[in-house]
């Protein structure tokens, strides 16, 4: 179960990973290695994934955020992170032929573009605007993905309008597909880092692996758990949805970044060469994490902890977020909003430069054992969760 938010979410991304195992393989390596064909893009069509319409509006955010989650795990090839992207600002029988997996769109700047030599429509972006063009395909061009891209020369067709009044077809789909490939990847990492022995022991016994690969675990979880509340709030209309799949796309994409040098740490020079477990997805993660447009975040959430905090403190007993917490840690949030009351009017130590109301807030925090709230019972701690942690 990934939680998310619909049984049906569940059972699309059960029926996208099946469908990726059977046509690409189940091994990273060789699954990260295949080559998107016209054929394999029908079959992605067929399935329906790739006639999900998210967006504003829409009540299928998280059922798209699921299917190209199960995309993202399974290292699938193709443009994913811009075809809903390109169906929101085609239409008619273009966007029909999107839908079905006839058409493959190629969406980048006027003198490169992705996966070119297989596109039959073009697609331009300059700045916050999008054309239409017509593309004359030249050389090929090497990626750090291995990706069909091609050098072009194109002439302008049809305006498209603003590409940014589309953010959330953007955003939510390469959220998706970088937080899904991030999973994979440190399933792999952690299984080599328990088998590779050094000195007689695994190497992810020492803190200089296990420690990176805990942070980038952690990061990467936040930006699922972001997408997933995200899309279940776009689903239900709310209005702050579209900042918060903004939020999760530059979350993912810092996830990604950092997750690629920590699994080439952990691999070493296995995992740099090009016959090793993990170069085509690290290289992947790192140039969709670049390449992809970026929407411009709104200042009020710069700091994605934050937003997500208070969105959990305005309204935590919504519909939108009573399915990523428990009746036992809604609770739990209603107890430290209590705790941190008398503690409001506490100002930085590094301001006032006096300790005294730092001391006694950590105290009383020491009283409830909530400094050690995430250790094992055994060692001292309560055993809590990390959404716990997070919630405190």
């Amino acid at each position: 179960m990934l939680g998310f938010a619909s049984e049906e979410a569940e059972a699309i991304a059960g029926a996208v990973q099946r469908f990726a195992a059977r046509a690409i393989g189940e091994h990273l390596h060789e699954a990260a290695q295949a080559q998107l064909t016209p054929a394999l893009w029908r079959e992605l069509g067929e399935l329906g994934v790739l006639g999900l319409k998210p967006g504003i509006g829409s009540t299928e955010n998280s059922l798209t955020a699921a299917a190209v989650y199960a995309l993202g795990y399974a290292a699938f090839p193709g443009p994913l992170s811009n075809i809903y992207l390109a169906r929101a600002l085609l239409d008619g029988e273009q966007a029909d032929l999107i839908e079905s997996g006839e058409l493959i769109v190629a969406l980048g700047d006027r003198n490169r573009m992705p996966w070119a030599t297989l596109a039959s429509a073009f697609i331009a972006l300059e700045g916050d605007s999008a054309f239409l063009v017509d593309a004359e395909i030249g050389a090929s061009a090497d990626t750090l993905g291995g990706e069909h891209w091609a050098h072009v020369a194109t002439n302008e067709k049809d305006y498209l309008g603003a590409w940014t009044r589309f953010t959330v077809q953007a955003e939510l789909p390469l959220a998706a597909y970088l937080t899904g490939a991030c999973n994979r990847l440190l399933d792999e990492t952690a299984a080599y880092a328990a088998e590779r022995k050094q000195f007689g022991r695994a190497i992810g016994e020492f803190q200089g692996v296990s420690l990176p690969l805990a942070e980038a675990s952690t990061h990467v979880e936040a930006a699922l758990n972001l997408l997933k509340l995200a899309a279940h709030r776009l689903d239900l209309g709310a209005a702050d949805a579209p900042a918060l799949i903004v939020s999760a796309g530059r979350l993912a994409r810092n996830a990604a970044i950092e997750l690629a040098y920590v699994a080439h740490q952990t691999f070493g020079a296995f995992g740099v060469v090009k016959d090793g477990a993990v170069f085509g997805l690290t290289r992947r993660l790192m140039q969709w994490a670049h390449q992809a447009p970026k929407a411009s975040l709104p200042d009020d959430l710069v700091s994605l902890t934050s937003n997500v905090s208070l969105l959990l403190m305005t309204n935590p007993a919504s519909a939108a977020t009573a399915h990523l917490m428990s009746g036992e840690d809604a609770a739990f949030l209603e107890e430290v909003r209590a705790f941190l009351a008398p503690f409001r009017s506490i100002q930085n130590y590094l301001v006032t430069q006096d300790h005294a109301e730092s001391d006694r807030f950590y105290k009383a925090l020491a009283e409830r054992n909530w400094l050690a709230l995430g250790w094992p019972k055994e060692h001292g701690g309560l055993g809590a969760s990390r959404l716990q942690e997070f919630l405190l």
